[in-house]
């Protein structure tokens, strides 16, 4: 038996975070159009756990972040159409699939937001040390890459868990 397919329909609350996922986007998109004519010829690539550059290229490669966010922005927005193939932590049922759904919609439309929030930073902060306004970016990458993504997954579970 398949799982039931509910119209979830979205809250004010998930309506702003597609609307700041969105503009984040956009922003992160005009950012980068502004920077890369502002960037050296050589830029950092890569920063080592420490926040050090470990790795150069050509400005060229400002180019590559925001094209793999905006695919990644487009196939989680498609995946939220769907929300009855996700898994789930606990079984879904007719009484159960509208909250489910809703919970695990609004997991995906953090985790886009998220993802836009740290390739941005990610951005902004290759710029200052290319522009050698910072030395290198401290731990705080660290701490967006691995700490920010676990809130929303750990309120989830507690959610879905709880319902």
């Amino acid at each position: 038996m398949g799982r039931p397919k509910v119209k979830i329909e979205s809250s004010a609350l998930d309506k702003t975070i597609e609307v700041c996922c969105l503009i984040l986007l956009i922003a992160y998109w005009a950012f980068v159009l502004y920077a890369y004519n502002a960037m050296p010829e050589e830029i950092p690539t890569h920063f080592n756990a420490s926040g050090e550059v470990d790795s150069k290229g050509g400005k060229d490669n400002v180019w590559l972040l925001p094209v793999i966010t905006t695919i990644m922005y487009i196939l989680l927005t498609l995946l939220n159409r769907v929300p009855h193939v996700f898994n789930y932590p606990v079984e879904i049922t007719e009484g159960n699939a509208s909250f489910q759904y809703a919970l695990a919609m609004r997991l995906v439309r953090t985790m886009k937001l998220i993802i836009v929030l740290i390739f941005f930073a990610i951005a902004v902060l290759m710029f200052l040390v290319a522009k050698d306004i910072l030395v290198s970016t401290g731990i705080l990458v660290i701490i967006l890459i691995t700490v920010l993504p676990l809130i929303p997954v750990v309120f989830y579970f507690q959610k879905a868990r709880q319902a």
